[in-house]
């Protein structure tokens, strides 16, 4: 049977099982409100399997496709739409808008602030366009200006910035998915700074190793019929380029992060408590870290952390007694808890 034939019989049966539920809600819904939405499950189920077949053999996917800006698709166990938990969309969602948010802001003012413009926050605030069934695959767009809206040169910067950050973001999320690619992302985000953010940002839109989700996917318009695909190996890659320019010896630690100064943008990491089996020491470690990092560290704040970056000695100190300049924050429960029962 051809595909033509297949649609044709798939919209035969759609108009029948819809022609049913109608009769079924003029003879039950006068009588019994409730009984009538029980008794429609059964139509329902087989109206939604019928519109996945026509859309498929229409093509109706990749026609919608081209409506949004970007597509993101979260892949994993029990991660299908239409019974996907809200709390995997609308965590991924977030992470995404605040990832492009910070890239707009970085290229606006070349740092980040604690508390970004209204009118920053409004216009990286993704529309969403269409859901497609399966898994858990979201469209959005960035937000059109309402007709009549009298518009000034920030606004024409800031929009400028965010489509701009929305490339570089892409761009990044390419190479960080392409194994097959070179280890420095240079000729991908020139300006390094901004590489470093937009990589730690997509370190945080990638799978935990131990959670449930497995894949991310980003497509869409924006990405000209490339994919950018996320994987739990996707960690190491980006791992690998946060560490790669050259710097004093690296140290590591794991701890507490408290007492956070964003103006001076330093904390300080703490292990407090010790299980008697494990030979820790208490310590106490003063900390700087790059301005990539100052959104993971706002919300890192009395949350354990894995940290690691250059170590710069006291005088007169042992040579691991010293403040750390930290180049990579982990918070440590978001790496290692599943984000179907415990959102980021």
């Amino acid at each position: 049977m051809s595909s033509a034939e297949e649609l044709g019989q798939a919209l035969q049966q759609l108009a029948r099982m819809y022609q049913a539920l109608h009769a079924l809600s003029v003879e039950m819904l006068p009588k019994n409100r409730d009984s009538y939405v029980v008794l429609a499950e059964g139509p329902l189920e087989e109206i939604r399997r019928l519109e996945a077949v026509i859309s498929e053999r229409s093509n109706r996917a990749i026609a919608e496709a081209g409506e949004a800006d970007l597509w993101l698709r979260i892949d994993g166990p029990g991660l299908s739409w239409p019974s996907a938990p809200s709390s995997v969309l609308t965590t991924f969602l977030d992470t995404l808008r605040k990832g492009v948010q910070s890239a707009a802001e970085w290229i606006l003012n070349g740092s980040l602030s604690t508390r970004p413009t209204k009118r920053l926050l409004r216009a990286c605030d993704f529309r969403v366009s269409s859901l497609q069934p399966g898994s858990v695959q979201v469209g959005v767009s960035l937000p059109l200006p309402e007709r009549g809206t009298v518009r000034d040169e920030l606004d024409a910067a800031i929009d400028q910035a965010i489509g701009s950050a929305l490339h570089a973001y892409l761009e990044a999320a390419c190479w960080a998915g392409d194994a097959a690619d070179g280890d420095a992302p240079t000729g991908t985000v020139a300006d390094p700074e901004l590489r470093r953010l937009l990589l730690t940002e997509i370190k945080r839109l990638v799978p935990r190793p131990r959670g449930s989700v497995e894949r991310v996917e980003l497509s869409g318009r924006g990405l000209r019929g490339r994919r950018a695909i996320l994987t739990r190996e996707t960690h190491k890659r980006i791992d690998r380029a946060l560490d790669s320019r050259e710097t004093a010896q690296a140290f590591a630690y794991e701890g507490e992060l408290r007492e956070i100064d964003l103006d001076e943008r330093t904390f300080t990491l703490r292990n407090d408590f010790v299980p008697e089996s494990e030979r820790l020491q208490v310590f106490s470690v003063p900390c700087s870290f790059e301005e990539a990092l100052r959104p993971s560290a706002i919300e890192a704040l009395d949350r354990r952390v894995r940290v690691s970056g250059e170590l710069t000695p006291r005088p007169g100190r042992g040579p691991k007694a010293g403040k750390l300049h930290v180049t990579r924050l982990v918070i440590l429960d978001e790496e290692e808890s599943d984000p179907l029962q415990d959102p980021r």
